[in-house]
């Protein structure tokens, strides 16, 4: 099984559009959440990101994982419905 290795940047686009879909949809997929932890945790492993930014990914990182163990998401959508614009700016 071959890997699709995304660069930073992709990285960082992929968790934009994600968190933007959240919030604008108000809906979501485990896959989404499943691949933001991926995205966010590999981005705070390569090291490249500013304190803000490290912060920013790990609640994203958070987040995810918490809807990683959940079944049903609108409560966790909405619960978290305030951060998504700080993030969204934090990523910008």
């Amino acid at each position: 099984m071959a890997f699709l290795v995304l660069s930073h940047q992709h990285q960082m686009n992929l968790i934009r559009d994600i968190i933007n879909s959240h919030q604008s949809d108000g809906t979501a997929r485990l896959a989404e959440f499943e691949q933001l932890y991926r995205s966010a945790n590999s981005l705070i492993t390569q090291q490249q990101a500013n304190h803000q930014l490290n912060q920013t990914l790990q609640s994203i990182s958070s987040y995810s994982e918490q809807a990683m163990n959940l079944n049903t998401y609108d409560g966790h959508l909405q619960n978290n419905k305030n951060n998504f614009q700080g993030w969204l700016d934090t990523l910008q």
